[in-house]
């Protein structure tokens, strides 16, 4: 379980010679349960001490793409919405002008 190794994890990193690798591996932790936020907080943590290296700049990209691609879904998500409410009002004026014209014939 994912968040399990988390929390060993966590627990390691009081340890000063585990601290680099137990904060690694809490971030990638974190990207595998698409936490991008928490994941982004540990691996910047880790750049702070070794900030050329590259198995720690590839996590890096990797949460930056993850988030990326939570903006996409929620810009989606939020248009999405909106075009179905604007269909939803449009769909109600109209049916307001036939019940309007409908009620004139009479």
């Amino acid at each position: 379980d994912v968040q399990n190794g988390i929390d060993i994890f966590k627990r390691l990193s009081n340890n000063p010679t585990c601290k680099r690798d137990a904060v690694y591996y809490i971030a990638m932790g974190y990207y595998r349960l698409k936490n991008s936020n928490e994941a982004l907080r540990f691996i910047d943590h880790a750049l702070e001490s070794q900030p050329e290296n590259p198995q720690f700049l590839e996590l890096k990209a990797k949460i930056d793409g993850l988030k990326e691609n939570e903006l996409r879904i929620g810009t989606g998500i939020v248009a999405a919405g909106t075009i179905a409410a604007g269909f939803g009002f449009v769909g109600l004026a109209a049916l307001g002008i036939f019940l309007a014209f409908k009620k004139g014939k009479r």
